[in-house]
């Protein structure tokens, strides 16, 4: 009896720890599921996202068009001349270029996921320069002058934080722009840092770039695009 006793007590003792043991098991096992579950989700959620995406966005500061075309002097320059003043009168009546203006630089971008963390991008920006020519004596615009600045930028996107409807990413782009205003025209290098930016929405979405710099722009950028 006693013998039966001690039997049965042991196994009273050894119940807990067995019942520990199969609950860490089952723990461990559940964390595996959840964790397996999670990122079986989300290579499902980037299987079926768009790959393709386009652009149209706004652009801030155009700094290096505004240093090339934008700063003439507004109003008319007088310059008589020094042997006995021939060709003052002529100045003095001749039409004269207002301020410059420009439309701010417009872009259309086209780009490709090739992972989940990086696309590529090709973009095409373009700035409209614009000025009038006035009249000393009116004061009125007697015709008018336009340019355009075009660039071709192709871009590398990095994102660094992935959700189904938002994304933040940075993005560094290296291209060549032509401009031409009057009879100034130029080819040069381009070039555009964005170090922040943030898409909102799925197919059809709204993205913000901000304290960007480049050839291109000083600052930010606004925009919508669609992925198909």
């Amino acid at each position: 009896m006693k013998k039966l006793s001690s039997i049965i007590l042991s196994l009273l003792a050894a119940l807990p720890v067995c019942a520990q043991q199969q609950t860490d098991s089952f723990s461990e096992l559940t964390s595996m599921s959840v964790k397996e579950y999670k990122n079986a989700k989300k290579e499902r959620i980037w299987q079926s996202y768009p790959k393709m995406e386009v652009r149209v966005g706004y652009s801030a500061f155009p700094l290096v068009d505004m240093l090339i075309f934008g700063l003439n002097e507004v109003g008319p320059i007088i310059e008589p001349k020094p042997e006995n003043g021939a060709g003052l009168l002529e100045d003095m009546y001749t039409p004269y270029e207002g301020a410059v203006y420009m439309t701010g630089p417009v872009s259309v971008e086209f780009s490709y996921h090739l992972e989940k963390w990086f696309s590529i991008a090709g973009g095409l920006y373009f700035n409209g320069i614009y000025s009038s020519m006035i009249d000393p004596v009116t004061d009125q615009k007697v015709s008018r002058k336009s340019g355009l600045s075009l660039t071709v930028l192709p871009v590398a996107r990095f994102y660094w934080a992935n959700f189904e409807k938002c994304r933040l990413y940075s993005s560094v782009g290296l291209g060549v722009t032509s401009a031409g205003y009057e009879d100034m025209t130029y080819v040069i290098p381009a070039f555009q840092l964005s170090p922040f930016g943030v898409t909102a929405g799925k197919k059809v979405f709204f993205y913000a770039e901000a304290y960007s710099f480049g050839t291109q722009y000083i600052g930010g950028q606004l925009g919508v695009g669609y992925r198909f």
